[in-house]
């Protein structure tokens, strides 16, 4: 600890000398860099001043210059001998000597062909403005100055004067320079130090005819600097160059001054950071290895955890206190998640913490039994989402608010489970920290299940063994008294031949006969607790028929069949189709009780190897909220006055159709209506119904 204590105290003083050492250094530079472009900006200006004023004469010059040639050609006089190429009077009236014109054809009609204005005739021409621009010719400069001359919008003449360059008044140590390839700075003007920076200057000003720049400065040496302005004529070709010298020695006294007081200052810097990092590890990083053994001693055994006396006042003191206050909470804060451990594994629901993207951060081990996973690192880290597939809807409104799925159905490794989950958000600054617990009710559904499934069995046995018995009795006791009043009426007929009424009661008599018949053929099938073909839409057509005895839906009701011919048979218990197409029919027919439009559509098909019936009504439609318990057992939307059921219709109905490994499925929709889809696979003769069916 000692050895690890020194090297740690060790790597805090170079840090904290290095660091102060960096930062004074790095205020320095930025000090040393602030005063040196101040000075330069400083000569910049002084040199620029210079180099502008030159340009400045030079536009000067040539304003007064252009307005001589402008004056000519606003007056008339001028004009009109000009128009009739009367160079005499010209001449004679004016003082043109140097001036030269040419007409529009670019001839010259006064003044003599000069090799000068002839080498920049084409680029004038294409000038409309009056300018002006400095030539080259021989040793010497000029000033070409030229003016068009306008009529009616026509160019009739050019006015074009020379004048020989000279430049203003300049300071001492100026020059001009004019060579035809290469611009030397000659070496006999400067000091001694431009002597050897000549050759540098020569590539500077190369440097700036190959851009075409004007201006330029250059610090040649610590004592010198030079401004070097470079001429060029109307095509940009490089003519001439004027240089200007600037003593920089005052500059440079500064700036040493300044890099001196630097260096002192930086002298006076390393002896206070050594003080002071003396200082600091007496009273600081002593202080702080005494709370670093003690809190490497509850590290290796975190059950002593004993206060420390305090000998230190101030924020030292203060620091000690609030060791001795954390030593106390962590103590009691780890009792009490020894608790809750031990509380979380033994609980038989699994509990989850997760980050805002479904990733598993902790869960104790009943979790991991019920995704039935060999160790904890097997779903750490991984998205929850895996093992539950929620939607991406349901995903998101769980960050917002607290979730409950009673019976959420999930398959692990192949098997399905049935867990009731609880999950919720706990938004922070930063993320959303989602928490939940996981219940395997499973085997609790299952029992639940086969429960109900015994229960509606038996219901339906009773149900329809009394119903069967008491209406097999009516129907054999009608046929009888049945018999005979068609029988009688038959007689009559004989001897009333032409009595209307007779007939009405023969043909009433034969369609009860009809129905007589229907019912017996219907107890018969029902009756037959064993596969056998039924034909769909002849089941359909029975139960209809049937229908008819109730007089509302007999009288208001309107029917529309759809009933796909040669659809094939299925295998199954005809009583069985029948009681769920009689539960739902008779479903329909109340909800339009009190509707304004009435009617049911019935209609068959087939697809996929499954037979389907659609039964379609315009009643007052199911909630949306009942919709996923309309199927449980006892549950009736009725109202009680008008419930003539007890709300095992549909149940019934659907522990059927699972039977037979089919689906029902709804539609509804308030005051509009409902529609019930039943899907029946298309059985194998031999094959049984479910596993351990005996039918």
């Amino acid at each position: 600890m000692k050895l690890l204590f020194t090297a740690l105290e060790k790597r805090i003083f170079i840090a904290y000398f290095f660091g102060t050492f960096f930062i004074i250094l790095l205020l320095i530079l930025i000090e040393w860099q602030i005063v040196r472009f101040s000075i330069i900006q400083h000569e910049n200006i002084s040199i620029q001043n210079e180099l502008f004023q030159l340009e400045k004469s030079q536009n000067k010059y040539a304003s007064k210059s252009l307005s001589k040639l402008i004056k000519h050609k606003d007056d008339k006089l001028f004009l009109k001998l000009i128009s009739k190429r009367d160079t005499l009077s010209l001449n004679k009236q004016y003082d043109l000597s140097t001036v030269f014109v040419f007409d529009a054809d670019k001839k010259i009609f006064l003044g003599e062909s000069w090799d000068l204005i002839n080498k920049y005739l084409n680029d004038i021409f294409q000038e409309i403005q009056p300018n002006f621009f400095i030539a080259k010719y021989g040793s010497k400069m000029f000033y070409i100055f030229y003016v068009p001359i306008i009529k009616k919008n026509e160019l009739i003449a050019y006015l074009v004067e020379t004048k020989t360059y000279s430049l203003p008044p300049l300071p001492n140590n100026t020059l001009i320079k004019v060579k035809k390839t290469t611009y030397p700075i000659p070496t006999n003007f400067f000091e001694n130090d431009l002597k050897i920076h000549s050759v540098r200057l020569n590539l500077k000003v190369e440097n700036l005819t190959s851009k075409k720049e004007k201006f330029s400065i250059e610090r040649v040496s610590i004592n010198t600097a030079v401004g070097l302005f470079v001429m060029y004529d109307i095509r940009n070709n490089p003519i001439g160059i004027y240089s200007f010298y600037y003593n920089r020695k005052i500059n440079a006294f500064a700036q040493q001054g300044v890099l001196f007081f630097i260096l002192i200052l930086m002298a006076i810097t390393i002896l206070m950071i050594t003080f002071f990092g003396n200082w600091f590890t007496k009273t600081i990083l002593q202080p702080i290895k005494m709370l670093s053994d003690k809190m490497l001693e509850i590290t290796h055994n975190p059950s002593l955890i004993e206060p420390i006396a305090s000998e230190y006042k101030g924020v030292l003191g203060d620091l000690v206190s609030t060791f001795n206050s954390m030593n106390f909470s962590l103590d009691k804060y780890g009792k009490s998640l020894e608790e809750y451990k031990i509380i979380t594994k033994n609980i038989n629901t699994g509990i989850f913490w997760l980050n805002e993207n479904f990733e598993v951060i902790l869960c104790n081990e009943t979790l991991i039994k019920i995704f039935e996973l060999e160790n904890i690192n097997e779903i750490i880290g991984k998205n929850l989402n895996i093992f539950l597939n929620l939607s991406y809807l349901l995903q998101e409104k769980v960050k917002n608010e607290s979730i409950i799925l009673s019976n959420l159905e999930i398959n692990i490794k192949k098997k399905k489970k049935v867990v009731t989950l609880n999950i919720r958000s706990m938004p922070d600054q930063t993320n959303h920290t989602i928490v939940g617990s996981i219940t395997d009710i499973t085997s609790q559904v299952k029992e639940k299940k086969a429960r109900e499934a015994l229960e509606l069995e038996l219901i339906k046995i009773n149900k329809l063994a009394e119903v069967g018995r008491r209406v097999e009795g009516i129907v054999h006791n009608m046929n009888s008294p049945l018999n005979s009043i068609l029988g009688y009426a038959q007689l009559m007929k004989k001897d009333f031949n032409e009595n209307e009424d007779i007939e009405k009661i023969i043909n009433s008599g034969k369609v009860l006969a009809h129905y007589v018949k229907g019912l017996q053929q219907k107890i018969k099938s029902d009756n037959m607790s064993m596969l056998h073909p039924v034909n769909i839409n002849n089941l359909i057509e029975q139960e209809l028929d049937l229908c008819n005895h109730n007089l509302f839906f007999k009288h208001y009701i309107t029917l529309k069949k759809s009933l796909t011919k040669n659809i094939p048979d299925i295998y199954a218990v005809y009583g069985d189709i029948s009681l769920c197409v009689a539960n739902i029919l008779n479903n329909a027919i109340e909800s339009m009780q009190e509707c304004d439009k009435k009617m049911i559509q019935v209609k068959t098909f087939f697809e996929d190897n499954m037979i389907g019936i659609s039964i379609k009504d315009t009643g007052i439609g199911i909630e949306k909220k009942h919709l996923d318990k309309i199927f449980e057992s006892y549950f009736s939307t009725k109202e009680e006055s008008n419930s003539i059921g007890f709300g095992l219709g549909l149940a019934i109905s659907k522990h059927v159709i699972d039977k037979y490994r089919g689906k029902i499925l709804v539609n509804s929709k308030m005051n509009k209506g409902s529609e019930f889809i039943l899907l029946l696979p298309i059985l194998e003769k031999k094959r049984r119904l479910k596993r351990g069916d005996k039918r």
